[in-house]
């Protein structure tokens, strides 16, 4: 009997009341744009669910057999249409509700708890220029494959923005992003989620490549 995929959501067909979704999959009936809609929304479930839940052979058969199911609790109102005898999700529809309590600890996030009983940490930013402008940083990035630090990580150019990424085998997102756009100005997201702006990893070096080595940052982040 086919469960909600997210970590203590404990619906499932049992719940005559609450209805199961089933993982957005794109079929060749599909218009182009339907086909877009749904695959982008199949990233955002897959993306929420490992947010909190390890990938382990199960999970990865589900995800390969499209058995993952979310229940209505986890989207807005809005995205669910009623009918008379069933419910139906809009197209492109991700979850955003009720979902389980982000944790980043693995990268050495304070419990709210010390945090409430420590003073902010001094900020220090070294006047020391490390990458003059993006151009500058992807030149270096080019070369990075090469050094032992920089294995596991990979990085792509979109638009005006340098993504560097970090995939453990077996998942299908990366597990660490950071987005550095044109400023220098480096975002970190853990599974897709963007830490928030006063996380610690920020503090030391005013949140710009321009005081940061790719070295370091990677460090930072593992």
């Amino acid at each position: 009997m086919p469960n909600c995929a997210f970590y203590n959501c404990f619906h499932s067909r049992r719940y005559k009341d609450v209805s199961l979704f089933q993982i957005p999959v794109p079929r060749s009936s599909d218009s182009e744009f339907t086909s877009q809609r749904k695959q982008e929304a199949r990233k955002g479930w897959i993306g929420a669910i490992l947010h909190t839940i390890q990938l382990d052979a199960d999970l990865k058969k589900q995800i390969e057999n499209n058995s993952i199911y979310i229940c209505e609790i986890h989207f807005k109102d809005e995205y669910i249409e009623r009918f008379a005898k069933r419910k139906s999700l809009e197209t492109g529809s991700i979850p955003t509700e009720n979902l389980p309590k982000k944790s980043l600890d693995n990268i050495g996030a304070s419990s709210n708890a010390d945090t409430s009983r420590k003073e902010p940490a001094e900020r220090h930013v070294t006047e020391q220029v490390v990458y003059s402008s993006l151009a500058n940083l992807d030149s270096y990035l080019k070369k990075a494959g090469g050094y032992p630090y920089f294995s596991g990580w990979g990085w792509h150019r979109v638009s005006n923005t340098t993504v560097i990424e970090f995939k453990e085998s077996g998942f299908l997102i990366a597990k660490f992003s950071v987005l550095v756009d044109n400023s220098l100005k480096y975002t970190v997201l853990v599974y897709g989620w963007a830490l928030p702006d006063d996380h610690c990893i920020y503090t030391l070096d005013g949140r710009s490549m321009q005081y940061c080595s790719i070295k370091t940052l990677c460090g930072k982040i593992i």
